[in-house]
Formats: structure tokens, C-alpha cells, sequence
């Protein structure tokens, strides 16, 4: 018989106003995200990358394109939202699709305007613990779906030196996809090792933190550190169970990310051919690929400022200097800031702006 999970009664959901979720920090992480973004464009211009007249040239993009270009944010929103269903059907909880919808806009927003998007997890378990799901199976659901993308980017990784020439990928790109292959491989394997034996990985990480000069023991022996423990430990006992009744629904996570990120890629395509140019499919979807692993390990609010320098480089060979400002701003608008938006309405529609403000009121109080 397993053993039961013992964590819900005594964790606390992440409440959206502690911490990294109080508005005052989330405005600060706007304002950075506007603050870098404007920089970037602003260095792009002084190398004369950018052209010139770059809102005249937005002018030249078919109206149609700009549409078509608009329906991956949404279609982002509906397979991120129901590979949140869809792990959380294999660990055994019953949620409806809007939901989790709802959820992974809220992290689409907050992972926006947060470094390393380190507030999207928390919003998406919250909306999902309002709507019903106990917290422990919120937080192993958010786990899952990021082990997900992890698989999808190590596959990625672990491909792309094969499929691109070196023009695509030069020798520095070639050693940094192997890097992060061994990185997302390092992480498949915590997961895989926690599995069985939760303990065995809590304890070889709390021997490595305390071994850090200075403030090991005391990381050790911090709040994140022990949540991260009780993480490792639920995971254990929801995914062992879902290994024996839902194997094809964790097939279906990676599956899901993979369109996820696919359908991402496709959009600077859709952009492309929107300003009547016509390189071949695969080309972009290539340089799409090197540039998403990349910003995946930029700190930045929404990868912002090295997200548009990167671009610029990558389809310097496919968009013209004088198309290229207005062809930045276009696929970051298309790609992420209209997702940010759908966020952003969903997080009202929650009443997530409500619950922060009275727990930040309550927190000053005290």
C-alpha cells in the first residue's frame, strides 16, 4: 500500500501576494521588461542593424500575415493549458480545460515580467489549487509539465548539431547545444533518481549546498531548500502512480511541448513570408530553435533585450537591415507580448490583482 501524502495539510498555497508576486515587485518587473527591451532596440539602432523608419516599414507587412501571425498566442494558450490538463488527469486529479487554461496564462504573464520567470510557476498553482486541485498534486502538475519542456529541449539540443550545417550552427553554437544537452540531461536525471528514492537525492543535494563556502549550511536548512525536499518526496509518490495508470498521458506531456514549442517557432515564419520574403521553411524554424535555447537561460523578465539582439543576428542572413526593426518588433509583439496580454486578463478574471493587493495590505500591517 503506498504511503500517503502527507504535505497538504500542513502546506500553505503560494499566496499571490507574498514574496516575488506583490505588485509592487511584479510593476518593478514590467518596468524592467519595457526598461531592457527599449534598451535592446536602442543598441540595435546604433549598430545600424535596425534600418530606418523602422514604423513605416511595419507598414509593409499584409495585414492577412499579421493575423495569421496572431493565432499561435492563442493556440500557445490552449496546448499549454491542456498539457496542464493532461498531467494532472495522469496524477490522478479530475480539472476542466478552461482552468487550466487560465493557469498557464497566468504564467505566460508573470514568467513575462519576472527574472527567469521564476513567478509563473507559483501563479499557475495558485489558479489551479482556487479551482480544486489539492496543492501537492498543483505543484508535482507544475513539475511534470516543466520535466516536459525539459525533455523537448534536450531532444533539441541533442538534435539540432545534426540537422543544421555550420552556417546555421557555428562551432561556439555547437559546443553551447551540448552544454545545454548535458544540462537538461542532469535534470531528466534528478527527476529520474527522485522517483524511487526521493530521500537519496535530497540527501546528495544537501551534501553539495553545505559544502559552499560561507552560507552552505545555512542554505541548506532554508525554507526553499526544505520545500524543495517535500517537492522531490510528493513527485515520488504521485508519479510513481502515474507511471502505473497514465504512462500514455506522460507520452502525451512531451508531445504537447513539442507542439507547444513548434508552434512558437512557426511564428517568426508566419512574420517572415508577411514581409514578402521567402526563405525556406526549415531554415527558420532552425534559427527559431537555436534562439529558444538561447533565451531559455536568460534572466531576464521574458528573455527582453537579449531575446531582440539574438534575433537580430540569427535572421540577419533571411531579413534585410531595412526590414529588420519592424520585422523584431512585429514577432516579439505576435510571439509574446500578446500572450503576456492573455496573461495578464486571465490573471484579472481569477481576481489574482484583488488577492494580491489585500495580501500585500495585510503584510505591511504586520
Amino acid at each position: 500500500m503506498q504511503p500517503a501524502i502527507r504535505h497538504d495539510s500542513a502546506a500553505e498555497p503560494p499566496g499571490p501576494g507574498r514574496g516575488a508576486l506583490t505588485p509592487a515587485r511584479l510593476l518593478r518587473g514590467f518596468g524592467l521588461f519595457v526598461l531592457l527591451t527599449a534598451v535592446a532596440f536602442w543598441f540595435l539602432s546604433r549598430r545600424g542593424t535596425l534600418g530606418e523608419n523602422v514604423f513605416e516599414n511595419l507598414r509593409t507587412i499584409h495585414p492577412l500575415a499579421l493575423a495569421i501571425a496572431c493565432l499561435p498566442a492563442f493556440l500557445d494558450q490552449l496546448l499549454g493549458g491542456l498539457r496542464i490538463r493532461v498531467c494532472a488527469h495522469a496524477l490522478g486529479s479530475r480539472i476542466g480545460l478552461w482552468p487550466c487554461v487560465l493557469a498557464n496564462c497566468a504564467n505566460v504573464f508573470l514568467g513575462g515580467v519576472t527574472p527567469s520567470q521564476h513567478a509563473g510557476g507559483p501563479a499557475q498553482i495558485w489558479i489551479l489549487v482556487r479551482n480544486g486541485m489539492r496543492f501537492t498534486t498543483a505543484t508535482v502538475t507544475s513539475f511534470c509539465t516543466y520535466l516536459g519542456t525539459v525533455t523537448f529541449f534536450l531532444m533539441l539540443a541533442v538534435a539540432l548539431p545534426y540537422v543544421t550545417d555550420g552556417a546555421t550552427l557555428g562551432g561556439a553554437a555547437r559546443v553551447f547545444t551540448r552544454a545545454a544537452a548535458l544540462l537538461f540531461a542532469g535534470t531528466l536525471a534528478v527527476g529520474a533518481l527522485a522517483l524511487p528514492r526521493p530521500g537519496s537525492v535530497n540527501r546528495a543535494m544537501h551534501a553539495v549546498l553545505v559544502r559552499i563556502p560561507r552560507f552552505g549550511t545555512r542554505l541548506a536548512t532554508s525554507a526553499a531548500v526544505r520545500g524543495l525536499e517535500r517537492l522531490f518526496e510528493d513527485y515520488s509518490l504521485l508519479m510513481r502512480r502515474a507511471v502505473r495508470t497514465g504512462k500514455l498521458q506522460l507520452v502525451a506531456v512531451v508531445g504537447l511541448s513539442t507542439l507547444i514549442y513548434l508552434n512558437k517557432f512557426f511564428v517568426a515564419y508566419i512574420v517572415v513570408r508577411g514581409f514578402d520574403l521567402h526563405p525556406p521553411l526549415r531554415e527558420v524554424l532552425q534559427l527559431q530553435a537555436v534562439q529558444a535555447l538561447v533565451t531559455y537561460f536568460v534572466p531576464t523578465p521574458g528573455a527582453s533585450g537579449v531575446a531582440e539582439v539574438t534575433a537580430a543576428e540569427l535572421m540577419d542572413g533571411i531579413v534585410p537591415t531595412a526590414t529588420m526593426g519592424a520585422f523584431i518588433l512585429v514577432w516579439r509583439a505576435t510571439s509574446l507580448y500578446l500572450g503576456m496580454a492573455l496573461g495578464a486578463a486571465a490573471l484579472f478574471a481569477t481576481g489574482f490583482g484583488r488577492a494580491a493587493r489585500r495580501a500585500s495590505s495585510a503584510a505591511s500591517t504586520t
